[in-house]
């Protein structure tokens, strides 16, 4: 088991940025809208049809992030980027924002290929790069472009997904209680989520539906059994406030809540208004319920492509800045 305790980091402001273009189901599905919604709960998605790129949204967010801090240049000692959508092979994107937005050449700067579990690992990763430094806060840049690799002649897939990104800040912060996290791996299922190259030599999404709820519902409520089973201090489910699980549709959500024995008004959508924005799903859904969270006790748990599973348990600050942008505003 990945299991990790870390103290004194607490999560101080999560931007979104959607694309700006609503893309509802009724266009792609007409009458067929409705079951779909019923099934995956899923109604409108935004969509990148500008010609923008994962280093224009991270930017974007990035700057609104970054623009409530005294000296950025010098409170930001990591960066890291995880998407599984960049604009270019190389050079790297952490590399490349760090000079645009002016940050310290000491910056620590890192780019994860990784997918729906990506949020939980990042912060993770945030937390541990700090506690080896001298820096206060790292920013995590976590979202994909996924529209981009399915075309909209895919009604099986385009309907799920939309285009989104999030700026996190992690900082130090002595009074904060500690960080619980399960991290793990089940790379036979990599294929089930997979880019192939179509018949244009562009790379496309395809996905095995059943292979992905198979391997939701056998390991995502168990990797936060074992983690409350790890940590005594956690005490038990029931005292967590709220649960905020990947939004990879309505069905794999609700299986999931029902192994836990988890309350309705206890566990966090999004995907309705937004629907699946991979790595960012669980940063945009904590922003909207912007009015409920702040200083409360969090599970998040971030599943699939890979097959990965990220699982964290945490207290957000009472002072928590949300705030979710569209692209063009």
């Amino acid at each position: 088991m990945g299991f990790s305790k870390i103290s004194g980091y607490s999560v101080e402001q999560i931007i979104g940025v959607l694309a700006p273009k609503l893309e509802s189901n009724e266009m792609l599905l007409g009458k067929d809208a409705a079951l779909f919604f019923e099934r995956t709960g899923i109604r409108n998605r935004w969509v990148e049809d500008g010609g923008k790129t994962i280093f224009d949204y991270f930017l974007k967010a990035a700057s609104c992030s970054l623009e409530k801090l005294t000296a950025p240049s010098q409170e930001i000692a990591v960066l890291i980027c995880i998407t599984q959508t960049p604009d270019i092979p190389f050079p790297n994107l952490s590399n490349r924002l760090q000079h645009a937005l002016g940050l310290s050449n000491s910056t620590i700067c890192l780019d994860i290929n990784l997918g729906c579990s990506g949020y939980v690992y990042g912060l993770h990763l945030c937390m541990k790069l700090l506690s080896s430094t001298a820096g206060k806060k790292a920013l995590l840049l976590t979202g994909d472009l996924s529209t981009a690799f399915i075309p909209t002649s895919n009604t099986n897939l385009r309907p799920l997904f939309s285009d989104a990104v999030a700026a996190t800040i992690v900082s130090q912060c002595e009074e904060s209680p500690s960080s619980f996290f399960n991290l793990l791996s089940y790379g036979a299922g990599a294929n089930a989520i997979h880019a192939v190259k179509g018949l244009d030599q562009q790379f496309v999404m395809e996905m095995q539906g059943l292979d992905v709820f198979n391997f939701s519902f056998q390991y995502v409520a168990k990797s936060i059994t074992n983690l409350f089973g790890q940590y005594s201090e956690l005490g038990n489910k029931d005292d967590i406030d709220f649960f905020v699980f990947h939004q990879a549709n309505k069905l794999i959500i609700e299986s999931i809540k029902k192994q836990l024995k988890i309350v309705d008004d206890k566990l966090l959508y999004s995907i309705g208004d937004y629907g699946n924005t991979a790595v960012a799903s669980i940063p945009i859904t904590l922003i909207s319920q912007a009015k409920n969270i702040s200083g409360k006790s969090v599970v998040f748990s971030g599943f699939g492509v890979g097959f990965s599973v990220g699982t964290c348990a945490l207290r957000l600050p009472n002072n928590l800045r949300l705030e979710l942008l569209h692209y063009d505003d």
